[in-house]
């Protein structure tokens, strides 16, 4: 879905292919119900960001094998009032599923965020937070109580030291967005960093590029520039640059070589803290498409190759998003298409500890309250069945009762000649049999094979076991019988090699069934 403002006063919503004209902002925004697509996927995921220059949202299908961008949105939201900015969020929410079928994700810029790379003198995650939770007060000017802090495991030394990329947010922010959330109706089910996740989709992308070494990469917005390094899915260094693509493409002889000189000081910041080597790729991605030529300045600066991917590069839309939606001019909607597709992999998440113990308990409700109607139904539907299988058993069985009540001396008398004529019938057909088999078994056995045991069964079952001179001459044999009117199901049991007299010779056995003898006997 996506808001952009064609002439003044006027905007164009986008939705799965759709365009709806307003004639003014404060319209309410005619957006088409995502209703319909709820039963056609398994999930559906939204991302907000709206605490910088514009309100932005981004949504998923995902589907079982992959995530499918479906929607984008976009509104400028300099000059807007907190109530404009609720009300925009609420109509969005509006076209959505209804809380049950969808994800809400935040996407929380680096600018709003403090970022300390320390070292911890333990391995244990318990030990980690606590020492973080004493330390809060020495590393941020805030009271622990007023920050959310998370971490990222970075890796070990000195055998009993971990390395760690703290982040930090004061809680006033967090609370200030879900405040807003819940005004528009909004639950937020996840507070991620929009760098982090940014990072991560990039190693996908270039996974067997930049393997396990450490890289490099620039994300330019509006009016701020991420600069992160990473190793694999793990964000190991931010810093936040106060310029963007809105300050480069306006005014680009003023901040150009600012702008490169803050890129410089982030490099130089980043091997301050000897984390680790020095990237071996620098990626340059975001709000690009008018900034391509600063490709070459940052060669010049960093002195490492330099990579310049477009949104579109990262993101698997499905068709009816247009690419050019995807990535307006001087405005990155990475902040919101990362995050949804890196949500379960994320290591950050600023929800604050309160609202996850509050979900906490109301999933485990949920699922106790699913498990006993679950456990009810199962149970009633068992007795249910129970009872209708003896209900039905009671009544044929006095039913039976009642009509052959008078036959059982009859039927008694019929099932002891049935038993004299099955035995005799029995005797019958078994007799003559060894020699039916050794007849037939002599008109079919080769010269090659000799047969060194017969063995005759009940119900016509017989095995036989040989020699022969090859494999061929066995497998040979075993066709011969089974084309005999005579047998069926002819299966051979086994078969090896061994030397006797230096001739090599072939014992098998075979199994099967003389034809007629096992219904005669059955």
């Amino acid at each position: 879905m996506r808001l952009s403002k064609d002439t003044p006063g006027r905007y164009r919503i986008w939705n799965s292919g759709e365009v709806l004209e307003n004639s003014s902002v404060n319209k309410k925004f005619n957006i088409p119900s995502f209703g319909s697509l709820a039963p056609m996927v398994s999930k559906y995921m939204v991302c907000f960001d709206f605490v910088g220059d514009a309100i932005k949202a981004a949504s998923v299908k995902e589907l079982p094998a992959k995530k499918i961008l479906s929607g984008v949105y976009y509104k400028d939201a300099r000059g807007l009032s907190r109530e404009d900015i609720v009300k925009a969020l609420r109509e969005f929410a509006g076209s959505s599923p209804k809380r049950s079928q969808r994800v809400v994700i935040a996407s929380i810029p680096s600018n709003l965020v403090i970022t300390k790379n320390i070292e911890i003198p333990s391995q244990d995650p318990k030990e980690i937070k606590e020492i973080i939770n004493l330390q809060a007060g020495r590393l941020t000017p805030y009271a622990r109580e007023e920050v959310i802090i998370d971490y990222v495991r970075i890796g070990t030394f000195r055998q009993s030291y971990t390395k760690l990329l703290l982040v930090i947010v004061p809680k006033d922010v967090i609370k200030k967005q879900l405040a807003m959330f819940e005004e528009a109706g909004i639950r937020a089910d996840k507070i991620l960093l929009s760098s982090e996740a940014i990072g991560m989709l990039v190693y996908q992308y270039l996974k067997f590029e930049v393997q396990d070494s450490p890289f490099c990469v620039i994300h330019t917005d509006f009016s701020s520039t991420d600069f992160g390094v990473y190793i694999k899915n793990r964000q190991i260094f931010l810093r936040s640059i106060s310029m963007g693509a809105h300050q480069l493409i306006e005014e680009k002889e003023k901040y150009l070589s600012r702008f490169i000189d803050e890129l410089k000081k982030s490099f130089d910041a980043y091997q301050a803290e000897d984390i680790e080597a020095n990237p071996s790729l620098v990626v340059f991605t975001g709000s690009i498409d008018e900034l391509k030529d600063l490709e070459v300045m940052m060669l010049d600066a960093f002195r490492v190759p330099v990579r310049v991917l477009s949104v579109v590069d990262l993101v698997a839309a499905s068709d009816p998003v247009p690419k050019d939606l995807i990535n307006p001019r001087s405005i990155s909607m990475l902040n919101v298409i990362a995050p949804l597709f890196k949500s379960e992999t994320a290591a950050i998440n600023l929800i604050p500890e309160e609202v996850k113990l509050r979900q906490s308990l109301e999933e485990r409700g949920k699922d106790i309250i699913k498990a006993g109607v679950l456990v009810m139904t199962i149970i009633l539907f068992i007795c249910g069945i129970l009872l209708v299988h003896i209900y039905l058993k009671s009544e044929y069985l006095n039913k039976f009762s009642s009509k052959f009540k008078g036959l059982n001396e009859e039927a008694s008398q019929i099932e002891k000649d049935f038993s004299k004529v099955r035995i005799i019938r029995n005797y019958l057909s078994v007799r003559g049999l060894s020699l039916n088999v050794l007849s037939e078994l002599y008109d079919l056995t080769p010269l090659e094979v000799s047969l060194t045991s017969i063995r005759l069964k009940e119900k016509g079952a017989f095995s036989i076991r040989g020699e022969a001179s090859s494999m061929s001459a066995v497998f040979s044999y075993v066709n011969d019988l089974e084309r005999s009117p005579s047998f069926k199901n002819v299966k051979t049991k086994y078969t090896s090699k061994k030397k006797v007299d230096n001739q090599e010779l072939v014992d098998f056995e075979i199994a099967a069934v003389l034809e007629g003898a096992r219904e005669e006997a059955t």
